[in-house]
């Protein structure tokens, strides 16, 4: 989706609408798909892997995107289509090992705005993929990643939206939440150690 809410809601202005709640994920950049092939090359579940395990280390992104692409080929995760929904999971498991990192997935089916906030609000970055539409038609097919949330309030009705980062640009965009098709979107997220939180 554009990354203009007050128009996809129908606002004029910020005046119009009540925020909420805001959140930003702290270290999750503005990666373009670009930045490492072509914006249609099939990588925006690589790109938005680099993107999540950069907030958990010091290596530059190309560092990380040679490390990661070099999983993908080792283990056939990857071919010029992307990378498959069987692959994913495996695929985010493996690449988190050299950092510890407790690999998680969910469909969205089984999860919650509430859930999604605390995840979130734990500073933990997720890549939302979408193997269908995004329930608007503007991505599809696609992975990429969270960092973040807004809930506005725009005439007595709450939205509820997902921050993104989408890999096409280096701006903000945003998903509407309750638009996503439940069966067809998974996340993917490493857990934070008990303690850490």
């Amino acid at each position: 989706m554009a990354n203009n809410l007050y128009e996809y809601i129908g606002a004029c202005s910020n005046n119009e609408l009540t925020i909420k709640s805001n959140f930003n994920i702290i270290g999750v950049g503005p990666l373009c798909q670009s930045y490492f092939g072509s914006k249609d090359d099939g990588d925006c579940f690589l790109v938005s892997l680099i993107n999540v395990l950069g907030v958990y280390s010091t290596k530059l992104y190309k560092e990380l995107y040679n490390d990661v692409l070099l999983i993908a080929i080792d283990n056939n995760y990857f071919s010029y289509s992307g990378v498959s929904s069987f692959n994913q999971f495996p695929f985010f498991k493996k690449a988190g090992k050299p950092y510890s990192l407790k690999a998680n997935s969910t469909l969205l089916l089984f999860t919650s705005w509430k859930k999604i906030k605390k995840i979130i609000d734990d500073g933990t970055p997720i890549i939302l993929s979408m193997y269908g539409s995004d329930g608007r038609g503007y991505y599809k097919a696609h992975s990429v990643t969270i960092c973040g949330y807004r809930e506005v309030e725009f005439r007595e009705k709450t939205y509820n939206f997902l921050k993104v980062r989408d890999n096409w640009n280096t701006y903000t965009s945003y998903i509407d939440f309750n638009k996503l098709p439940k069966l067809s979107s998974c996340l993917f997220y490493y857990e934070k150690e008990k303690g850490e939180r």
